[in-house]
């Protein structure tokens, strides 16, 4: 998904804003991931609004063909490994760690596009920790 967040934008590589799209995308999809959905739900977030603010930050390149197919940027690898280490502490590593990875690299174009839309890092963090109905 955030392979193909990157081409829809144009852009020559994966960036955490894509992966972030791509995790909201999910929650869309309620029946995927419902955690997901109560998350963006309560931080008032939409996939549109943050494609919005992204193009803002980091405008639509031209949509050519990258050979060999698209890589991970440094900052992707960063949050996945962030990610992965939030996830660590819970048992399971889940998209909702993917938003409170990309608090913890303020300079990112997907965290400056979170922060715009009033979704600051404490407050996404408050959201993630704080059960849903739905995990009771």
């Amino acid at each position: 998904m955030a392979q193909d967040e990157a081409i829809r934008m144009g852009h020559r590589s994966i960036e955490p804003e894509h992966l972030m799209i791509s995790a909201g995308r999910l929650g869309e999809l309620g029946y995927v991931d419902q955690e997901m959905t109560r998350v963006f739900a309560e931080l008032k977030l939409s996939v549109e609004a943050l494609r919005i603010e992204v193009a803002k930050l980091n405008p639509p390149g031209e949509r050519q063909p990258v050979p060999g197919g698209l890589s991970l940027g440094p900052d992707t690898k960063k949050i996945l490994e962030l990610a992965i280490e939030e996830g660590r502490a819970k048992g399971s590593v889940e998209p909702e760690h993917i938003l409170l990875a990309i608090g913890r690299l303020p300079a990112t174009i997907a965290a400056k596009a979170l922060v715009s839309l009033g979704a600051t890092p404490e407050r996404v963090r408050a959201v993630i920790e704080r059960p849903g109905e739905s995990a009771a």
